[in-house]
């Protein structure tokens, strides 16, 4: 199973969520991708650090990385889109390197803490008009050679779609 959408969605949190009600590892692909200082993975790694990553047969896999999502869809079975409205998003994002409980979630390596600076508050601005188009095509695909995709708009959307959750292949990736 794979969960994107764009910072401050929620990905992390119904990740953990999904996991401990499935019993699946997760995967949080911010915790893979960043090394000490904030140095990314680099490109020509990326692709098959993420090919290993979906290798196993079990797993929830939350991240926001267009580049390897074919990777991922390509074993998955479900795909659960939060597409949350910026308005939503943004006040998260300001807020979380501030919140105490965010401090040892797993979603990023050891010794990085989220950060509600310029250059990732801008990244999310932009986020819907840069990522979010290529983010659904891949969707589209995966639909249509039989994934299912559970597209959430809203916090209510969540909490409603996680008390009749997905059951069509018993918690299977």
């Amino acid at each position: 199973m794979v969960v994107v959408g764009m910072g401050g969605a929620g990905k992390s949190v119904l990740a953990r969520r999904l996991g401990a009600a499935w019993d699946l590892p997760v995967v949080h692909l911010d915790a893979v991708f960043w090394g000490p200082g904030w140095r990314p993975t680099p490109p020509e790694v990326w692709r098959g650090v993420v090919e290993g990553l979906a290798g196993g047969d079990r797993w929830v896999i939350e991240g926001d990385y267009p580049e390897v999502l074919d990777l991922i869809l390509a074993r998955a079975q479900l795909a659960v889109f939060l597409d949350i409205p910026r308005w939503v998003t943004l006040p998260r994002l300001l807020a979380r390197p501030l919140r105490r409980r965010d401090r040892g979630r797993g979603d990023l390596p050891r010794g990085l803490r989220h950060v509600a600076d310029r250059e990732n508050l801008g990244w999310a601005w932009h986020w819907p008009q840069r990522h979010r188009p290529s983010i659904e095509d891949a969707l589209i695909d995966f639909a249509a050679a039989g994934g299912e995709v559970a597209a959430l708009t809203s916090t209510a959307d969540v909490r409603r779609w996680l008390r009749a959750p997905w059951s069509g292949s018993g918690g299977r990736s």
